[in-house]
């Protein structure tokens, strides 16, 4: 172990370390942990040192671990002794999982001496990115740059997982790249889908990222949507560099989000900051329906393509017609579309004219919409694939 301590909670702490030779990530159990640890499944191990891995039994759920008499109902006997549990739960996740968005176990100990996790390191949490005082918000780029890998994760995860936690504070980024690189940690609370989905405790996780369903602690079925809703407000925060719900009590979100059916707001925002394509998909996500969200997979591929207009909308200040209509054609669509919706719903709020956008759609070959400013009034018109949209 290292003598730098990157974070602290309730169940421990982590702290940096060696392991095999690279500076690694060390989660941390108090010594004092009064029970052993329930074993976990010999799949769970994945690929860890044999010797740091608990010994193979049978699956447990990790918040599972005494009965009260009479009541069915598994309660966890102590604080110390849940934290061990969800030790083991997240081994038995992470042990399992091998993508560049998911944080990557590669070593742990859930007995005496020490109970811990060594996970790779990676630079701050999306939580700090965001929160940093001082800190300027996040680029629209950098915003949909974290947004396309947490998503990536999730595509990954959900055939098999529920995470059941998603946050800021449990997406790790390394920003030393050319683009930063998100990955989803802490899978403390997540459940493998095709064993214990069925959960007494649905209403887990932090609550100004929980679903409305997770508010039901009568539903015990909990599914991969719940994430989907989560990555919605993890969004949101990143837009508006503000905390979801903010001074608000749990019991205050939990009316709000399941009986008054409120969101959090996307209208307020400018379109330069959330665009309309993107409004749209995060007003899915927020859907109070689970199965009307849309699956991660989808969520990829329509953020790629707002992701390719938005690049192209910062690129355009100023420029001339050549360089966009030299770009590939679904970027020129994406973009077109893109910075369209945008005249259409707010033009004095856009940062381009009107005659800029009809110079930058001059000599490209592509089906565009070309918009027509007249004092306050916006109308538009469709072309031809072979018309080129002229100036009005």
């Amino acid at each position: 172990l290292l003598p730098v301590v990157r974070g602290k909670g309730t169940f421990g702490r982590v702290q940096e370390g060696m392991y095999g030779g690279q500076r690694v990530a060390v989660k941390l159990l108090p010594c004092d942990v009064p029970m052993a640890p329930e074993p976990v499944a010999d799949s769970a191990a994945g690929g860890l040192p044999a010797a740091a891995c608990s010994p193979a039994g049978g699956e447990k759920q990790a918040d599972e671990v005494k009965v009260e008499e009479g009541s069915g109902v598994r309660q966890p006997r102590n604080q110390a002794a849940h934290a061990l549990q969800t030790f083991a739960q997240e081994v038995e996740v992470l042990g399992r999982c091998q993508h560049p968005n998911v944080v990557r176990l590669l070593a742990a100990c859930l007995g005496p001496p020490q109970p811990c996790l060594v996970m790779e390191l990676m630079e701050t949490s999306l939580d700090q990115l965001v929160h940093a005082k001082g800190a300027p918000p996040l680029s629209m780029s950098m915003v949909l740059s974290i947004s396309i890998d947490v998503v990536r994760g999730l595509e990954y995860l959900h055939p098999t997982i529920v995470h059941r936690d998603l946050k800021p504070a449990n997406v790790l980024v390394n920003m030393s790249g050319p683009e930063p690189i998100a990955k989803i940690s802490d899978f403390g609370l997540s459940r493998m889908r095709n064993t214990v989905m069925p959960t007494m405790h649905p209403e887990v996780g932090t609550p100004a990222y929980m679903a409305p369903e997770c508010f039901d602690t009568q539903n015990l079925k909990i599914t991969h949507q719940a994430d989907i809703y989560s990555f919605a407000v993890i969004v949101w925060e990143m837009l508006t560099g503000l905390r979801p719900w903010c001074g608000c009590t749990p019991l205050a979100v939990a009316y709000a989000v399941t009986l008054l059916g409120e969101r959090l707001p996307l209208t307020t925002l400018p379109p330069e900051r959330c665009p309309a394509p993107l409004s749209r998909l995060l007003a899915q996500c927020f859907d109070a329906e689970p199965r009307r969200r849309p699956a991660a997979a989808e969520l990829v591929k329509e953020l790629k393509l707002i992701a390719e207009a938005v690049r192209a909308h910062e690129s355009w200040d100023g420029a001339a017609a050549e360089p966009y209509a030299a770009v590939p054609a679904i970027q020129q669509i994406s973009a077109t579309a893109l910075v369209g919706e945008s005249f259409f719903t707010n033009p004095s709020a856009c940062t381009m004219t009107p005659s800029t956008f009809g110079r930058l759609l001059m000599g490209s070959n592509l089906s565009a919409v070309a918009f027509a400013v007249s004092e306050e009034s916006v109308a538009a018109r469709r072309h031809g694939a072979n018309e080129v949209p002229q100036p009005t």
